[in-house]
C-alpha cells in the first residue's frame, strides 16, 4: 500500500514538472515565424573595413632600366681578376673584372699595325700626287697607291669595330695590344648585388659576370587576384622599413594571362625619391566610408546578384550588396548598411530556416 502511494506521488510530480517546463519555454507560445527566424541564426555586427588581407597587397619596385646593369662580355675571354665583392658600392665606370681575350688582343694589334701603315702610305700617296703634278710619275702609280690606302683603311675599320664591340676605346688599343688585361667596368652606379664568376673561369657572354643595382625613380607594381578597390590613401611599405605615399590613381592595370593576377602600377607622390629595383614591398590602402566588412558566409549569390540579411531595429531584411574584395573568411561589400546594423552570419542557413517556417 505504501509502495503504491509513493509511485502515485512520483508520477504526479513528473506531470507537474513537465507542465512547468512547457509554460516556461518561449517556443511554446511564440509565433511560428518568430521562432523560425531566430532559431539557429547568429547575427554579427557589420564593421568598418579593417582586415589587413583585404586592405593590402604585395608589390615590387620597378625602376627605370638605367638603374640596373650587368657586367658581361660580347666575346670569349678568361677572367684574370675580380675587383669587387657583393655589397660594394660602385660609381659608373669603376673596374669590376680583368679578362684576357685573345680575339680582342689580336684586333687591337691589327688596329695599331694598320694605323701605323696607313700613316706611311698616306704620306707616300701625298708625295706621289705632288710628283704627278710635275709629270715625274705615272697616273697609274697614284691610283695603285690610293687603292692600297683604301684597302688598309677598310681593314683598320674592321679591327676598330671588334674593339668597339668589346667596349675598348680606340685610344687604348696600343695598351691592349701590349698584353695588358682588358678591364670590364660598371655600366651604372650602384651596389654589387651578385658576382657570378671567378679568376680562371672562361666566359663567353652567355651569362653576366656581375649584377649592379642602383637607385632611381621607380614605379610600384601591385599584384592582386582581383581588381583593386582603393580609397583616398595609398602607402607603400618597403622591406627596408621605408614608407612612401603613392598617387591613388594608378598609371595602368592589366590582367596577366599566364598567372591570372591583376598587375597595377603606381607612382610615388614625391617623384624625387629614388628606390632600388626589385625591392619587395606591401601596399596598404583605405576604403570609402560606404564600404563594410562582413563574414564571407553572410553573402549569398542569387540570379539577381549578391545579397545578405540585414538586421536593423530588430527587423530582418534582404538587401543587395556589391562584393568589392574577399579574403578567406571576410569580404568587403558596398550596400545599404550603417553603423549598428547586424547581418546573418550564414545567409544560406537563414534563408533555409525562413523557407521551412513558411
Amino acid at each position: 500500500m505504501r509502495s503504491t502511494l509513493l509511485i502515485s506521488l512520483f508520477f504526479l510530480g513528473c506531470n507537474q514538472n513537465e507542465a512547468q517546463v512547457q509554460e516556461e519555454s518561449p517556443f511554446a507560445t511564440a509565433p511560428k515565424e518568430t521562432a523560425a527566424s531566430s532559431a539557429s541564426t547568429r547575427w554579427v555586427a557589420v564593421l568598418p573595413a579593417q582586415d589587413a588581407s583585404l586592405l593590402s597587397a604585395p608589390c615590387i619596385t620597378r625602376t627605370e632600366p638605367q638603374a640596373r646593369g650587368e657586367v658581361s662580355t660580347t666575346f670569349r675571354a678568361q677572367i684574370t681578376r675580380v675587383h669587387v665583392q657583393v655589397g660594394d658600392t660602385l660609381s659608373a665606370g669603376a673596374a669590376v673584372a680583368d679578362v684576357s681575350a685573345p680575339g680582342v688582343v689580336a684586333a687591337a694589334a691589327r688596329y695599331v699595325g694598320l694605323r701605323n701603315r696607313l700613316r706611311v702610305h698616306r704620306e707616300h700617296l701625298d708625295a706621289l700626287v705632288g710628283l704627278r703634278k710635275e709629270g715625274m710619275v705615272r697616273t697609274a702609280a697614284v691610283f695603285e697607291q690610293r687603292a692600297l690606302t683604301a684597302q688598309l683603311s677598310a681593314d683598320q675599320r674592321q679591327a676598330a669595330s671588334v674593339l668597339r664591340m668589346a667596349n675598348v676605346p680606340l685610344k687604348q688599343a696600343g695598351r691592349i695590344a701590349d698584353g695588358n688585361p682588358l678591364v670590364l667596368r660598371a655600366p651604372v652606379a650602384g651596389v654589387v648585388a651578385s658576382v657570378f664568376s671567378h679568376p680562371g673561369e672562361v666566359v663567353d657572354g652567355s651569362e653576366p659576370i656581375a649584377t649592379i643595382i642602383g637607385k632611381a625613380p621607380a614605379r610600384i607594381e601591385v599584384r592582386s587576384p582581383a581588381p583593386l578597390v582603393l580609397g583616398t590613401s595609398l602607402t607603400m611599405h618597403g622591406s627596408d622599413g621605408q614608407r612612401h605615399e603613392l598617387n591613388a590613381t594608378p598609371i595602368t592595370s592589366i590582367l596577366d594571362a599566364k598567372t591570372g593576377m591583376n598587375k597595377t602600377w603606381f607612382v610615388l607622390r614625391d617623384l624625387s625619391v629614388s628606390l632600388g629595383d626589385g625591392m619587395a614591398c606591401t601596399v596598404r590602402w583605405s576604403v570609402q566610408a560606404d564600404v563594410w566588412q562582413v563574414p564571407a558566409a553572410s553573402v549569398t549569390t542569387t540570379g539577381d546578384g549578391s545579397l545578405l540579411w540585414r538586421l536593423r531595429s530588430g527587423v530582418p531584411e534582404a538587401i543587395s550588396v556589391q562584393i568589392l574584395n574577399s579574403s578567406g573568411s571576410s569580404v568587403l561589400v558596398r550596400g545599404a548598411l550603417a553603423d549598428g546594423d547586424s547581418v546573418a552570419a550564414d545567409a544560406d542557413t537563414y534563408a533555409d530556416t525562413r523557407e521551412s517556417s513558411s
